[in-house]
Order: structure tokens, then sequence, then C-alpha cells
């Protein structure tokens, strides 16, 4: 069928589809960089457990148009990739999501009756996904939330907004087939509202992030590993850098890797402290980092304004790596560390946050022992396991295994 004016296809054959392989659109609003985010790192682990299992799936994916090379571009990953369908990003004076969802609405036609379609994100993948079936029914609708959107856009959702916003989700939801969470936080939210929520929860490649606890060197070395918004603490994180170099000049070296809107505040502090600006890395340059730091800080905020959004990726890999964890003790990390593999400090509280690097400069045994702990707790969060539990669940949920 011919495709749209607005949407570019980029198609790929695929070499073993059978009538009994199952086939599956994917949607996510995307450009799909290797080093966009969580949700990118996650789909190439994804696709790329679902190749090395030779499981007889076909993928049908739908994202932003990118300009640059994607992680789908990947040879292996094609193998199971059938079409590839880019949405353009013409307008901008719109707000992105804002936009791709106008073109979606225009761009019906070429989701074939009866595919089965995955939402994968938030309200807007989820919106787009019923763009695209408004008169096919729920059964054939799975979303996959990966984050609480009424907190993670609390920052831009004044109260009478965010209350809409969250009534709209609820009522889209509910007209999904099948709903599944990558984490026991966002689960409870949204079950909270009458949803139905399934767990898979976040998972990675153990193997790719198996490595030789830090060395005892001075200066304590201290990662901040994610974007550089509110909703991720950066800023608590950034109080507390000042509190050392205050308190205890030399006995820090900090890196920061990600970007976001508090990249200013960022690079004016590192003119001032020992700190290395890294900006926004794929996963690969990530684990580099990973293996030149010491500690490495957890510190999502958790509120009924902000946070949810599962286990991160990036805590599961340093947690794998035998890294020194310091967290929030907030029901976000609480779903998998305790006190005997991490520290756990206050929420917001930047003054204990920087003790608690102090201690651990004096600590390291202690430290130590709390990160081969953590190891051992990121073995149950395999990226075998996710894929295996992915499609356990589809497969006895019988309107998709039709």
């Amino acid at each position: 069928m011919d495709c749209p004016r607005n949407v570019v296809t980029r198609g790929y054959t695929r070499h073993r589809v059978g009538l009994m392989s199952q086939r599956i659109t994917l949607l996510m609003l995307s450009r799909m960089g290797q080093g966009d985010g969580g949700r990118e790192t996650w789909l190439s682990n994804f696709l790329d457990e679902i190749a090395r299992q030779s499981r007889d799936v076909t993928f049908d994916i739908i994202h932003q148009r990118a300009d640059t090379p994607t992680l789908l571009d990947v040879p292996s990953r094609r193998d199971i990739v059938a079409s590839i369908r880019q949405i353009d990003r013409r307008w901008l004076w719109c707000p992105v999501s804002v936009e791709l969802l106008i073109r979606l609405a225009f761009s019906g036609g070429w989701i074939e009756p009866g595919a089965r379609i995955a939402g994968i994100g938030g309200l807007a993948e989820a919106i787009a996904v019923m763009l695209l079936t408004p008169f096919r029914g729920r059964k054939r609708r799975m979303m996959w939330l990966r984050t609480i959107y009424t907190r993670e856009k609390s920052a831009q959702l004044p109260g009478p907004t965010r209350r809409m916003a969250l009534a709209l989700e609820t009522f889209v939801l509910h007209r999904f087939g099948l709903v599944l969470a990558n984490g026991e936080d966002t689960a409870a939210f949204y079950r909270g509202l009458d949803i139905p929520v399934e767990v898979v929860p976040n998972a990675i490649p153990l193997a790719k992030w198996s490595m030789s606890p830090p060395p005892e060197t001075a200066p304590l070395r201290v990662g901040f590993i994610g974007r550089l918004t509110e909703v991720k603490g950066i800023f608590a994180f950034l109080e507390a850098v000042e509190y050392c170099q205050q308190d205890w000049p030399g006995a820090f070296r900090f890196h920061i890797a990600g970007d976001g809107p508090a990249r200013a505040a960022v690079d004016m502090l590192a003119t001032r402290a020992p700190m290395t600006v890294h900006g926004q890395l794929d996963n690969l340059a990530t684990r580099n980092v990973v293996a030149d730091v010491d500690v490495c800080v957890a510190l999502t905020l958790s509120s009924a304004d902000l946070g949810g959004g599962g286990i991160s990726n990036a805590l599961l890999e340093q947690m794998a790596a035998q890294r020194i964890i310091v967290a929030w003790d907030n029901d976000i990390f609480l779903q998998v560390l305790d006190g005997r593999s991490a520290y756990l400090v206050p929420q917001g509280d930047a003054r204990t946050l920087a003790d608690t690097l102090f201690h651990i400069a004096n600590h390291r045994n202690e430290a130590l022992e709390k990160a081969t702990n953590a190891r051992s707790l990121a073995q149950d969060f395999s990226i075998e396991a996710h894929v295996d539990r992915f499609f356990s669940i589809i497969g006895n949920h019988e309107d998709w295994c039709r």
C-alpha cells in the first residue's frame, strides 16, 4: 500500500516469516538514537536478546524521523525487523509530540487489519496507538508503560492541566487489551486508577556489565549518570558537590554523563569544582564512564508530583558493574536496594549525601562489600529473563496469541 506523505518507509525483507510467526508493531515516539536515553538502551537490549534466542517473531517499527543512523541500523537487528516507518518532524514551532500525533492522525491506512500494536513509553504513545487503531477494539492494543506521565511532566503541567492529563490517560489506557509496566512503582500507580497492569521489570545484558570492583585509590571518583533534570536529582547532587568542595577539598573527583535542562548549571559548577562533564553518551561510552568511577548516585525523586518509571537500566548496569551505590531511600530504589547493598539517603538531603560520600572515602572495605551485594542482586534482572517473561505474558493473553 502507498505510504502517506508525512511518513517515510524503509522496508527490510524478513528471511524466515512463516504462517505461525508472531508479528507485532512497536510504536515509540523517539529518534532511536543509540545514546538517546533509557528507552532506547532498553530496546537495543530487547531486540538483541530476541535475535539471540532466535524467537519466531517479526517487528514493524514506527518512530520519529532520524537524520542519522539509529539503533535499528545494526545488521543483526534487521533480521527481526520487517519494516521501519518514520514520522516526519517539520513544524519546529509545534511541540514535537503534538506534531507527531497530528501526522499520525492523517496517516491512517497503513496498519494492517488485525495487526497487534504496542506503544512503548507513556501517554503520547498510547494516544498514537489509538489514532492508528480507532475502530479495531481493544484486544490487539498493548501499552508498555515506561514512565508515569503526569509525574514526568509535572514541571510543565500545572494542577488543573495535570488532572485533565491524568483523566485522559486513564480513559485511554482502559481501552488497551494489555498494559505492561517496567517496575512495581509504575504498576502500583496505574493499578490505583483501576487499570490492570502486569510487570516486566527492566533488565540488562549482565555479561556486558561485568567488571572488576573499583580499586581503593584517592580521590574518590563519584559519577552521576542520567538526564540533567530535577526529577533525576541533579540539583541535589550539585548541592552535595558544593558541600564536598567546601568541607573536604581535594577528596573527590566528580563525573557527570547526560544532558538536559540543567546542563548550564552543571557547566557553571564545573568551572570551579573537580568535575568532568561528558555530555550525552551512547551505551558503550557510558560503560567506560562507569568503569572509571568508584561510586554511582541514583537520585530520581519520588513523590505525588515526581518520579516513577521502574528500576532504571542505568542503576542495574552500575550494580552489575560492582560500583558503590548511593541512592535516595524512596519507593523507586527500595524495589531492589537495601542497606546491605547500597547507602540509602533521605530523599533530597544534599547535606547527608555529601556526608555519605565522605564516609565512603574513609570506609572503602565496607562500601565495597555493599557493592558486591548489589552485584548479586543485579543477577535477578537479566535480559534473558526479561524477554522470557514478556513472551510468557503475551502467550497467556488469548487475544495476543491468536
